[in-house]
């Protein structure tokens, strides 16, 4: 049994051929989730009600939905690598605000905003020297990638050699990623 009002991590697992991979319902702690796989599921991850789960360094791959927000759901979610989900990446149909930074998105459509989605994510952290999701230098925004190429890391290239794109890219209306993740011109990321 996990005590809902202490803080517990959930790491290492496989997890494959299910309805909700992970699912964070009504917590009033803060979880970790960290170093997980998990694949062809309904959804991922689900963050339910409550609590501030941290999301860290999972592969979530090949499920209908990558991860989704539910309700008053919101996370500090970075270090992910998100591909190849087929109805969408993250799926957002929170009220509160989500930290989502250094992931690496590819997926047809990255990120769905529910209608009763009202309050802006943060898409970035501060400029942070570091490894990032893509083996560059800094730690900031996330890498934007579709499968066939067309998304907005893959076609804004880094210029002055930060790993870091010299526009912000606006996902929806609030929703924008200030300092997502690029690569120099004709250098493929490490996925």
């Amino acid at each position: 049994d996990v005590n809902l009002y202490s803080n517990f991590t959930i790491n290492n697992n496989e997890i494959s051929n299910c309805e909700s991979g992970i699912f964070i319902g009504e917590c009033y702690s803060n979880p970790v989730v960290r170093n997980n796989r998990v694949s062809n599921c309904g959804t991922g991850i689900v963050v339910g009600d409550l609590g501030y789960p941290q999301i860290e360094k999972n592969t979530i791959t090949e499920n209908d939905q990558g991860i989704s927000l539910m309700y008053e759901g919101r996370a500090d979610i970075a270090g992910n690598i998100i591909s190849f989900n087929k109805k969408c990446g993250l799926y957002d149909k929170a009220d509160g605000v989500s930290k989502i930074h250094n992931n690496y998105f590819n997926n047809t459509v990255n990120v769905i905003f529910d209608d009763s989605h009202d309050s802006p994510n943060i898409w970035n952290t501060t400029k942070t020297k570091g490894t990032n999701i893509i083996n560059g230098s800094y730690i900031a925004g996330n890498y934007w990638a579709k499968p066939d190429g067309t998304d907005f890391s893959q076609i804004h290239y880094d210029v002055n050699g930060d790993g870091i794109a010299e526009e912000a890219f606006t996902l929806n209306g609030n929703e924008i990623d200030y300092a997502a993740l690029a690569t120099p011109k004709n250098v493929i990321p490490v996925q």
